[in-house]
């Protein structure tokens, strides 16, 4: 019989010693990534809920281009393009790491934005670029949103298998192998008193 986390099996009492030792590290280990999991399922749960915002954000995008659509039969491709093209703000945003209970995700933080005053001289045009600045920011945010459920919950699911393999394979392993060296020092002592008894009981009859 192997050890649980490998190295030799020694039948002793030292060796088994030494093993519960070992059995109440792991123990303690799976505890702390018990409460590990059960922090980042609540986690799982709280960003589940604020991805309820995509209702939200896809009934606005499904606003905005209806409008856009209006536009475009109003003041056609073409015209409405070369509008588009006189806004000369561009999106940009800055992308950092940022940990969240020891996982990092995304940190999405909205730099530019294009102009979302009226500047131009379509008013269905203006209305179009009005709707799609409202739902600019809430796109990144959701999409935000979504990389970090993704990441959270692939931990985790890892976290989960760790604990999974510590309960069923590691603890069962150790608990299997302290009894059978428990058993095996335990019949070793017995066969020792019993040998000790013999000696006794024949240096008993030549004493007579």
């Amino acid at each position: 019989m192997s050890a649980p986390v490998g190295g030799a099996v020694k039948l002793t009492a030292g060796f088994l010693l030494e093993l519960r030792a070992r059995k109440g590290f792991v123990e303690r280990g799976c505890e702390l990534l018990k409460m590990k999991r059960d922090q980042l399922a609540s986690k799982v749960r709280e960003l589940m809920d604020q991805l309820g915002k995509r209702r939200e954000l896809e009934k606005r995008l499904e606003e905005a281009y209806k409008v856009l659509k209006e536009a475009l039969l109003s003041v056609g491709a073409s015209e409405l393009t070369s509008m588009a093209s006189s806004v000369n703000k561009a999106v940009e945003i800055e992308v950092k790491p940022k940990s969240v209970m020891g996982v990092l995700v995304p940190l999405v933080k909205v730099k530019n934005l294009p102009l979302e005053e009226n500047v131009l001289a379509n008013t269905v045009v203006c209305e179009v670029a009005k709707k799609f600045h409202e739902v600019l920011k809430q796109v990144i945010e959701v999409g935000t949103l979504e990389a970090t459920l993704e990441r959270v919950a692939m931990e985790l699911a890892s976290t989960n298998r760790k604990v999974n393999a510590l309960e069923k394979i590691v603890l069962p392993g150790y608990d299997a192998l302290i009894k059978y060296i428990e058993e095996v020092i335990e019949d070793s002592e017995l066969e020792e008193f019993c040998k000790t008894k013999k000696v006794r009981e024949v240096i008993r009859r030549k004493g007579r």
